[in-house]
């Protein structure tokens, strides 16, 4: 009884794979990946991973191109400069990727990009007061400021979504950059870019935005904000 209770189970787990008698051990032929089990070679159903290939990606991977192409015509030493500067920062990018990140970051902000590295910036604490949303529409972060300066915070916000959603960590979209007051606080209004983007607001809504200090190509720890939209009359009210 035990192992017909054991083959049946066995039986069970299979069920989805079916087992063959094939040369081909692993990999992926056509439609089907084959892989080893202890009970012999099984095919599944091949994944292709789903590339959107979105317009926001299609920006990004033609701004990654133009940096990297850049690379290619440093000279050595400002080659062996961003190679000193990738081992000295934690992580395991290369000259080149760090050459591209930093720049990157630069031409989104538009600012010109660096063929010598800078020095790794200290950033101070970011702070805010809070997003005020409102139908009408209007989009403010109130009291904006960074201790040590920066040269650009850069605003990244993810569509609209219902009151109860809570995490919204990989929708977030590029808005824009704006420049560092140096006089301190200040109230950036985003309206035009969150609209521009995602269009107009419904009362009720809820807006998520992350707010990021800049400096020298280097992004500091960012800020979360989020807020309700508010009808026109309760913003009169």
């Amino acid at each position: 009884r035990g192992a017909a209770a054991r083959n049946k189970h066995l039986a069970q787990m299979e069920k989805p794979m079916a087992k063959i008698r094939s040369t081909q051990k692993h990999g992926s032929v056509g439609p089907s990946t084959f892989q080893n089990s202890p009970h012999g070679t099984i095919e599944r159903l091949r994944v292709v991973p789903v590339d959107p290939n979105t317009l926001a990606q299609q920006n990004q991977r033609a701004l990654l191109s133009t940096v990297s192409s850049q690379w290619r015509g440093l000279t050595d030493e400002q080659r062996d400069a961003w190679k000193a500067l990738a081992i000295q920062r934690a992580g395991n990018l290369t000259g080149s990727q760090t050459y591209n990140q930093v720049n990157a970051v630069l031409v989104k902000c538009g600012l010109p990009t660096m063929a010598m590295p800078p020095a790794v910036p200290i950033f101070g604490k970011l702070s805010g007061a809070g997003l005020l949303v409102e139908e009408s529409p209007r989009l403010l972060l109130q009291q904006v400021s960074v201790a040590g300066g920066a040269d650009r915070f850069i605003l990244e916000a993810c569509a609209p979504v219902g009151q109860g959603i809570s995490n919204v960590s990989n929708r977030f979209r590029y808005l824009t950059a704006v420049p560092v007051a140096a006089e301190g606080p200040v109230d950036l209004d985003f309206t035009a870019a969150y609209t521009g983007l995602f269009g107009a607001l419904l009362a009720g809504e809820r807006v998520f935005v992350r707010l990021t200090a800049m400096k020298s190509g280097f992004k500091g720890t960012p800020l979360h904000f989020s807020a309700i939209a508010r009808s026109a009359d309760a913003s009169t009210a």
